[in-house]
């Protein structure tokens, strides 16, 4: 995907891709958090980059934080979590994805409710 993207494929890179693999969207914080042994301005270059060659786009949560998914994500919905902030892409069910609309649900993530017990 990077190469076909014009992007270098760097460790980190793929690292960061591989996170936006999963049916969840992040933060550039909660990005950071995974690449162990990386600063923040490595997470934040790396998600522009993604951003800007299309492999990533801003996902329409909202919050006080900008999150980011695969560009190649169809419609779904998310699930956020009211504790650590993790969202969840979770299939939509309103089926009309011609219809302009936004579902965000929130609750704790099984992470945070484990934890909670």
């Amino acid at each position: 995907m990077l190469s076909d993207s014009g992007l270098r494929s760097t460790t980190d890179r793929r690292r960061v891709l591989a996170l936006f693999m999963k049916d969840q969207a992040w933060t550039v914080a909660q990005v950071h958090e995974r690449l162990e042994g990386a600063d923040l301005s490595t997470a934040y270059r790396n998600v522009n980059a993604l951003v800007e060659c299309g492999l990533l786009r801003m996902a329409s949560i909202k919050g006080k934080e900008t999150y980011y998914e695969l560009a190649s994500k169809g419609h779904h919905a998310y699930r956020t979590c009211r504790r650590c902030g993790k969202a969840l892409c979770i299939p939509c069910p309103l089926n009309d994805a011609s219809e302009e609309h936004a579902l965000e649900i929130y609750s704790l993530c099984s992470d945070c409710s484990d934890s909670a017990r």
